[in-house]
């Protein structure tokens, strides 16, 4: 005779219905991005795998009413990777906010004796007078910035202002394989109770039978709900990048101290800008791997989305052969349960067809535009830049207050973030040109395959770092000329305008969204549709008195559908 938790493991589906309100459990970001991403670096595995150290994250989770935020995500991804994006995610708009506020009081403290109005400048034979850079307001903004970023959660859970989240590791018991059991049994009605499905997406993602299990269930579940996702890699190329500038902005500010000399005379505009993109440019290179590999991820995700198919993915049970690798205890079958609650839903074939369709418009709704990067993924990386930005315009003598208050404006928000965008759309429209351009010029010259793909690598790197330094000149000293000779002539002011205008518009199509929109309610099986060996295609119905938003699927078995129905949207390669 089977036991009670004998009987729950051989269930043959999950359910959306809450046995117990008590399993529908939420922690905090507080929890999750604590010490540094510690619950993001190991988990235990499936039903039937306990842990046998002592349970002490399943006493941070509570219970809630509803859910925020359900993260979906891969434990055999980088949780590093996945450390740096959620923490930008969470914490990235209110670490800006704080830090354009302390340094914004202290600069308008210390520039309170300078003119705030325009004024012209008959004396100065140069563009731009420096008497000497010191990075004083970037150390208190990046002493702001990184302070507040690792501990904007632990200020929201000392406010009681905090959103909840549900991580498996912490929200199901790990220890106890009675409650582990039905945790996992009840994902389904986790998932129908979450507002938000975050997708930490990474390689392996959708090769992990539970992750395709909660893009279904929540599919299924919350038609109204929303997908967000972020490749990890996202937040190791703003990493890269936010410190590769601040290091050239660090070496820029040695250098001009040199410059100016021990007499203490005035750097000249066009050699500090000359320094500055020759300094930038190593660090774009270096910058530019991360750049790359997250190109190639992204390359990766259209890849498994265009060939998804729920039935090869792994999981732990079955890649063990059943048996666990340490204590070699029967581990249950969780594919069964996963692919049985899918069919039941909506079928395994329709759902593969919308993981392939559907979640291309997910992505494009999160990534944005050109860019494929979100806004607020990019002001963190221009963060930097506008504090050494701020420090140059402090140092500018010769300048009137609101010159310099556009001026740091102007870079941090517009100038930066259009530099990031454009060299991500030109590097990622020409980097697979390129890169082939080069290994068939190297294999005139090296036998060696290895080595000729590592020569291309440097060369993709190196052409990369060409076009980021390019860009950032260009628009450097395509704002500086406009903004000098605005304060010379007002009649430039008109064209320093349309200037500022045209990064604004720029800004918005590299970077805007699209809002997720619903046609209706989550689609009901049509087992005629799939007997019938066709292509299941999902439309809506006519209104009806008794279901007036239905959706209903037909099999189109012929070359071109019934007259009346439309065909469905297909989603373009992101």
């Amino acid at each position: 005779m089977l036991g009670p938790l004998e009987n729950l493991v051989n269930t043959q589906r999950t359910t959306f219905t809450l046995a117990d309100t008590l399993l529908l459990r939420a922690t905090t970001p507080n929890v999750l991005l604590a010490g540094f991403g510690r619950c993001l670096r190991k988990s235990v595995g499936g039903i039937g795998n306990v842990a046998e150290v002592p349970d002490d994250d399943y006493a941070k989770s509570f219970n809630v009413k509803d859910i925020d935020f359900f993260l979906s995500h891969s434990w055999h991804a980088s949780w590093l990777n996945k450390y740096s994006t959620l923490l930008i995610y969470f914490n990235a708009l209110p670490s800006i906010v704080v830090t354009s506020l302390v340094v914004g009081v202290t600069a308008g403290v210390l520039m309170s004796d300078s003119p705030f109005w325009l004024r012209k400048e008959p004396t100065c034979k140069c563009t731009w007078k420096f008497d000497g850079i010191y990075p004083c307001f970037e150390i208190l903004g990046s002493i702001t910035f990184i302070i507040t970023m690792v501990s904007w959660h632990h200020i929201l859970a000392l406010l009681r202002r905090r959103p909840t989240l549900f991580l498996d590791k912490v929200c199901i018991h790990q220890t106890d394989a009675e409650l582990k059991v039905r945790g996992i049994k009840s994902i389904g009605a986790v998932l129908a109770n979450s507002k938000v499905l975050l997708v930490a997406w990474d390689e392996s993602y959708f090769q992990r039978l539970w992750c395709t299990y909660e893009i279904s269930a929540f599919s299924h579940a919350s038609p109204q709900g929303k997908i967000k996702v972020l490749p990890v890699a996202l937040g190791e190329f703003v990493m890269a990048y936010t410190i590769g500038v601040a290091c050239a902005d660090i070496a820029l500010f040695i250098s001009t101290h040199f410059a100016v000399g021990e007499k203490g005379e005035a750097i000249q505009d066009w050699m500090y800008f000359g320094l500055s993109a020759l300094f930038h440019f190593p660090f774009y290179v270096v910058a530019s791997r991360s750049l790359i590999r997250y190109m190639h991820s992204l390359g990766q995700l259209k890849t498994q989305m265009a060939e998804f198919s729920v039935l090869h993915a792994q999981c732990f049970c079955c890649t063990n052969n059943h048996r666990h690798p340490d204590t070699g205890q029967v581990l249950p079958c969780d594919r069964e349960l996963v692919n049985a609650s899918i069919e039941h839903w909506m079928g395994l074939d329709i759902f593969d067809h919308l993981v392939r369709g559907q979640f291309k418009y997910f992505v494009k709704c999160t990534l944005g535009g050109w860019a494929k990067i979100p806004y607020y993924f990019a002001l963190v990386a221009s963060i930097f830049p506008g504090l050494a930005t701020l420090d140059v315009m402090y140092a500018s003598r010769n300048k009137a207050n609101i010159t310099r208050i556009l001026f740091v404006l102007e870079a941090t928000f517009l100038r930066h973030p259009m530099i990031i965008g454009i060299g991500l759309a030109v590097v990622r429209r020409f980097a697979s040109p390129v890169q082939l351009q080069f290994e068939t010029l190297l294999a005139r010259f090296c036998g060696c395959t290895a080595r000729r793909k590592t020569l291309s690598k440097m060369g993709i790197d190196f052409s990369a770092g060409m076009v980021f330094t390019g860009v950032y000149f260009v628009l450097l000293i395509t704002s500086t000329a406009l903004a000098h000779y605005q304060e010379k002539d007002e009649r430039f002011t008109i064209w320093l305008d349309l200037w500022r205008l045209f990064q604004a518009l720029a800004v918005y199509y590299l970077y805007r969204s699209r809002r997720q929109q619903h046609d209706g309610p989550a689609p009901t099986v049509n087992g005629a549709a799939r007997q019938a060996g066709g292509e299941v295609e999902m439309t809506s119905a006519p209104p009806s008195p008794s279901r007036p938003d239905s959706v209903v699927r037909r099999a189109i078995t012929g070359p071109s559908p019934p007259p009346g129905w439309k065909r469905p949207l297909r989603m373009t390669a992101f």
